[in-house]
């Protein structure tokens, strides 16, 4: 018992030391800062530090105790063979709780967009009777409709960090790929539709952006151009038409 506490001591002085460590290297990198930009003090540098850094090691601490315990029963293991293969695995097993904590999901999205077509562009999921969205490399591609849309009985869109790769098709299918500062991106959404009958309730996903070939940059990536969209009551009008056998309540 005594050997265990000793241990947590020596795991909290161990992060104690990283962490003021940590705080020293970040003060002495006050003085490459720009003038008026902020910088975190000593205090400051330290608490943060503490915060994460401590509950780090002793997790990985108690992780390595376990693992070195259970490996008293292969009696031909060293105790140094023991201690590293200890740290070894808690450090392992942390890491990739970490990571997979901390991973971010990424949209990739993949639009084939006709050559020469310019204006809004709409994506609807969850539409049955569409086709599943095809999967290329880990992205999704949708290939739009010349008249600006695609569906898909696909649940519903990815969500994450946008990752999302535009492209020109021509008829020979040679993609050309579009810059971003040519897409203008729209919020995501969704649709219901609720008919007299009660039967055959419509509830869309969507999203969309608009595409520009001589119009490109800053400005309207940002939308400064944008006024309010006529395209898309006709496309859910289509849309519903089609795929619902109906028209839009």
């Amino acid at each position: 018992m005594m050997k265990l506490i000793k241990v947590l001591i020596g795991s909290l002085m161990l992060s104690v030391i990283i962490a003021v460590s940590m705080a020293t290297v970040g003060l002495m990198r006050h003085s490459e800062n720009e003038p008026g930009v902020y910088s975190f003090s000593f205090s400051e540098i330290l608490i943060f530090a503490l915060y994460y850094i401590t509950p780090t090691i002793l997790i990985i601490t108690t992780i390595a105790i376990v693992v070195y315990i259970m490996m008293g029963k292969f009696k031909r293991a060293s105790r140094l063979v023991r201690v590293i293969a200890a740290v070894v695995v808690a450090g392992g097993i942390v890491c990739l709780s970490i990571y997979l904590f901390t991973k971010t999901d990424e949209t990739n999205g993949v639009y084939l967009i006709p050559e020469g077509y310019e204006g809004d562009v709409f994506v609807f999921y969850n539409v049955p009777g569409a086709p599943p969205v095809e999967v290329e490399n880990d992205y999704f591609v949708h290939e739009i409709h010349e008249d600006g849309y695609f569906v898909t009985s696909t649940r519903d869109m990815r969500h994450g960090i946008v990752t999302d790769q535009y492209y020109y098709v021509d008829e020979n299918g040679n993609r050309t790929a579009v810059d971003n500062q040519c897409i203008y991106l729209f919020p995501t959404g969704g649709y219901s539709d609720y008919p007299e009958t009660g039967e055959g309730i419509t509830d869309l996903y969507y999203s969309g952006f608009e595409v520009t070939a001589d119009g490109c940059g800053q400005e309207f990536m940002a939308g400064e151009h944008r006024r309010e969209s006529a395209d898309f009551d006709g496309v859910i009008q289509e849309v519903v038409r089609e795929y619902f056998n109906r028209e839009r309540e």
